[in-house]
């Protein structure tokens, strides 16, 4: 179910979504964390998959183009390697690309390797973002580098760069600005007013991405610290992600991004099929979007009046989505799989 875009009733602006370091996209409990549209993923160092794709990426590199037939097992190799991704995206990571904005996480080492033909690859596999680390001495350097090799467009870069919000913050950003089009920055208890601050009057078009994680904040203050960074935020200045949250801080923290004007305090939704095809509208609660989320780990079956509805629960153990209309319980059901 996607929020109804009202002003004068619901408003949305910067939302959360999940960066998965540790936990695995295709574990039963991490499956409902991409319908928010969009995920972050960090491929494992050993994972003999994504060493496959980077090899075959390096094999493909190491091909010139000096004549039609080395030309023809370029293009040969680069379609083995784009199935290969594509495969690894699907089937391995069970992410669908179509619905969901998948950001990769690459080492620089392994983009200069390929001379840039691993972030290519991972682009045509439906990839939205080639994210980038800065990583040890002279990473910023090297990871510069490797997006040059890339020669993409900078809107499809993203450069993870954990800079302080000191008085060369805005400076750092403008240095790298022409390369890539959003920097994302990890935001700690002792860093955010600091970095609210920057935000709220951050006017450059390179764009913003604040990383939350429970090691720098407590799990008590991450709504709070989530819905600080929203309204900071607004609509166009970036996101926020939230590494390896369960279901329902996922769930909370988006809720916590949310305003409504009504005096009951619900939200207008709109209750669509993964096409975007309109369902019904009802009034959601905030447990609601908290708890959609651990409900999706299965087909979820929604319950929906098209007429003045009102959300009153999820049966989490039944996956069970129930409204009330006229005071009487009534059903309607239409059967949905993010699978």
């Amino acid at each position: 179910s996607s929020p109804h875009n009202n002003s004068t009733e619901t408003t949305m602006v910067c939302l959360p979504y999940p960066t998965f370091l540790n936990s695995l996209t295709s574990s039963p409990d991490a499956l409902s964390l991409s319908a928010v549209g969009r995920a972050r993923i960090h491929p494992q160092a050993d994972d003999s998959s994504y060493q496959q794709i980077v090899s075959k990426c390096i094999q493909q590199s190491q091909v010139p183009e000096d004549t039609k037939e080395n030309k023809q097992t370029r293009k040969k190799y680069m379609k083995q390697g784009v199935q290969l991704a594509s495969d690894f995206l699907s089937l391995q990571l069970k992410l669908d690309v179509s619905i969901v904005d998948v950001e990769i996480v690459l080492a620089a080492a392994n983009i200069m390797e390929s001379d840039g033909c691993l972030a290519c690859c991972f682009l045509d596999a439906g990839c939205q973002y080639i994210v980038v680390q800065v990583q040890g001495e002279d990473g910023l350097k090297r990871a510069l580098e490797a997006i040059e090799v890339s020669r993409l467009p900078r809107e499809r870069i993203v450069l993870d760069y954990q800079l302080l919000p000191d008085q060369q913050f805005a400076q750092k950003v403008t240095d790298v600005s022409s390369q890539v089009g959003t920097i994302c920055v990890k935001m700690s208890e002792g860093s955010c007013r600091d970095l609210l601050q920057k935000i709220s009057t951050w006017e450059q078009k390179t764009k913003l991405v604040v990383e939350l994680a429970n090691d720098t904040v407590q799990s008590t203050k991450l709504n709070e610290l989530v819905s600080s960074v929203s309204k900071a935020m607004g609509e166009d200045k970036g996101a926020i992600t939230l590494v390896d949250p369960t279901a329902e801080q996922l769930g909370l923290a988006y809720a916590a991004c949310m305003k409504t004007d009504r005096e009951d305090g619900l939200y207008t939704t709109v209750v669509c099929t993964r096409s975007n095809e309109a369902l019904g509208l009802v009034y959601s609660s905030k447990v609601c979007f908290h708890r959609l989320f651990l409900a999706l780990v299965s087909p979820l079956i929604i319950f929906f009046d098209l007429q003045y509805c009102e959300t009153i629960s999820l049966r989490i153990s039944t996956h069970i989505g129930i409204y009330r209309c006229c005071f009487a319980m009534w059903k309607r059901c239409i059967l949905f799989s993010l699978s």
